[in-house]
């Protein structure tokens, strides 16, 4: 299977270099045949929707199970080719994360059956908390359902390569008004909360940093082939709260509104979202709880940036990584008896939310505090992670699978040397963390307690993520 489709893709860049203009002649040369090869871009798409409920679901702590489905899960990918014919490969899914175990699945049938390397392949996930829990192996159904998952993901692949096109490349973005929130308070009498930590006040007062307002977008103008679009934006897709239908929630439901309303194929990147939700608990400020309205608004504002976007140059793809050590936060050791008796609580078949008044007896705030903890002193004194960022032309990225805070998003944004730069979040590999920045780890609340690394880290993660770009640009 292999030898065939790399047979495949061998006569798909003939025949691509023939739709530029570069083989209408015998006698042409390999000079001109490289001078004439263009850009292209691809798109597909599989259905990876489960086929039967009780599967545990993603997301939450309150031992979900679904039944049934709201929206079909899917696969999408966008293949990439440059004038020299390398391959750079997008594909996300609708699950939760790529998590580990997963990931190595869908990356090994990548490799092996595309023959594409491992590090022009970028895995994610878009956040949507009403998707199955990779990871639950010993669930009935999950195996089937990772199978099930890993194809689909390899069939969008594949029909994104052979879609491959000649394609002119549009950036823009659009700035949005309410329609995410930093999910972190300061309250009336000085305190801090969050959506999931109590704070001692009777009223939240102020969000602790302002939300990334900022929809990001690439066009891939295509020649022969539908316009195709992605679209990158933070806020966590769990609008519509916990149902126990699967569903792709705001990100499916904008991916919908977007090819109707733009007459595109539509792939979204969930940004950095480890501080966001897309409703807020000061009044006024959320504009629905309906994530097809929710998508309809972002359509009004993707529209006009939509229409004149800027065209920038092609370029040759680039990928470059960095071998990240991670400290892990070890200041909470002393609570490690308690943290053993909660999370101990939890594995007899207790849910998070019946763990919490164990947790405050034994001087903690939650099973989330009580699982870290346990994860962190188990785990020694650091974690490998793998930082990765890619280019082709005025066009970037970064890729994390942690949740980092959209501060951190904006500050490697505002500070990159291309003319657009990505945040994929929710990818593989990655450090399975909540990474607040140093205001959010001082502040404390869950994204902190669910943190496995010290302050600092978020802000030196940064600066290795803007050098591997300024390593790129030229």
């Amino acid at each position: 299977m292999k030898r065939i489709f790399t047979l495949f893709l061998a006569m798909l860049m003939v025949l691509s270099l023939i739709a530029c203009g570069a083989g209408d002649s015998a006698e042409t040369t390999h000079a001109a045949t490289a001078e004439a090869a263009c850009f292209k871009a691809g798109f597909g798409y599989a259905n990876i929707t489960p086929k039967q409920d009780g599967l545990p679901m993603a997301g939450y702590s309150d031992g979900r199970v679904s039944a049934g489905y709201m929206t079909y899960l899917e696969a999408r990918a966008v293949a990439v080719q440059d004038e020299a014919g390398e391959i750079l490969l997008f594909v996300t899914a609708d699950l939760s994360f790529i998590r580990p175990k997963f990931g190595k699945q869908v990356m090994e049938k990548m490799v092996k059956e595309l023959g594409l390397p491992e590090d022009h392949i970028i895995l994610s996930g878009t956040h949507t908390h009403g998707s199955i829990e990779t990871e639950s192996l010993s669930a009935k159904g999950v195996p089937e359902f990772n199978e099930l998952a890993s194809n689909g993901m390899v069939e969008a692949a594949r029909l994104a390569i052979e879609d491959l096109k000649p394609a002119e490349i549009y950036v823009g973005t659009a700035i949005t008004e309410n329609m995410n929130f930093v999910r972190r308070y300061f309250m009336d009498d000085g305190s801090f909360t969050t959506d999931n930590f109590p704070g001692t006040g009777t009223k939240v007062v102020s969000h602790e940093t302002e939300a990334d307002p900022q929809l990001v977008m690439t066009r891939f103008v295509r020649e022969g082939g539908k316009d195709i679009l992605i679209s990158n934006f933070q806020a966590h897709p769990h609008l519509e709260g916990k149902f126990e239908g699967v569903s792709a929630e705001t990100v499916g439901a904008m991916r919908d509104a977007f090819e109707a309303g733009l007459d595109v194929h539509s792939l979204h990147w969930q940004g950095a979202a480890g501080n966001l939700n897309s409703r807020s608990r000061i009044d006024g400020e959320t504009r629905t709880k309906d994530r097809k309205e929710y998508a309809q608004i972002m359509l009004n504002y993707a529209k006009p940036v939509f229409e004149s976007m800027t065209k920038v140059e092609s370029g040759p793809i680039q990928v470059k990584s960095y071998d990240y050590v991670a400290i892990i936060d070890h200041s909470r050791d002393h609570l490690l008896d308690a943290a053993r008796q909660v999370t101990d609580y939890f594995k007899a078949g207790n849910n998070a939310e019946a763990c919490k008044p164990l947790a405050n007896e034994l001087g903690l705030v939650s099973y989330h505090q009580a699982m870290r903890i346990v994860w962190n002193y188990e785990n020694g004194e650091s974690f490998d992670a793998k930082l990765i960022a890619w280019s082709f032309g005025d066009v970037s990225g970064i890729v994390t699978e942690y949740e980092m805070f959209d501060t951190a998003g904006m500050y490697i944004k505002e500070n990159s040397p291309f003319e657009q730069t990505f945040i994929v979040g929710y990818a593989y590999p990655g450090t399975g963390s909540y990474i607040p920045t140093a205001e959010g780890f001082a502040n404390g609340g869950y994204e902190r307690d669910s943190c496995r690394y010290v302050s600092g880290t978020s802000e030196e993660m940064c600066d290795i993520y803007l050098d591997l770009l300024n390593q790129m640009h030229k």
